[in-house]
């Protein structure tokens, strides 16, 4: 555990998954983020709270973690930034199908709004400005490799 206390990591927070937040910066961090993923999100900001601090609230989404741990880094903000709007687009898309109804939309929406809301929030680092100079024109993600058995 590199110096840390047993039962003091992120892991601990919640039995027998990784949280909820980690849940969604799992999806968020996916360079080609698919349906799948996009529909996970949904769900996950259906059935859970956003708040800026869920001050051990297992069942919220926990907007300040993530955004501090994306204000030095801003190839993982840029990758969140942009599968949060493409959320939104599917939640938009689903609405307009008549797959989801407008009630439901909007408070998706509104807490979807809430996380970027935190994340643009919180003072980037030395490390995130750097970076964000640079922008797209150099690559901010490794390709992961299918494994094939």
């Amino acid at each position: 555990m590199f110096g840390k206390k047993p039962g003091t990591g992120r892991l601990e927070l919640d039995y027998p998954t990784i949280s909820v937040t980690d849940l969604v910066l799992e999806k968020l961090q996916i360079h080609q983020i698919g349906r799948k993923d996009l529909v996970d999100l949904l769900v996950l900001f259906l059935g859970h709270d956003v708040k800026e601090k869920a001050n051990g609230n297992r069942e919220a989404v926990d907007a300040g973690h993530i955004a501090n741990l994306l204000a030095d880094d801003w190839g993982f903000w840029y990758e969140s930034t942009q599968n949060l709007q493409k959320t939104r687009q599917m939640l938009g898309q689903f609405l307009g199908e008549g797959r989801i109804s407008q009630d439901l939309a909007t408070h998706i929406g509104s807490r979807i709004e809430e996380l970027e809301r935190t994340l643009q929030s919180v003072p980037k680092g030395r490390h995130w400005a750097k970076r964000a100079k640079v922008g797209i024109a150099k690559p901010w993600f490794r390709q992961v490799e299918e494994v094939v058995r």
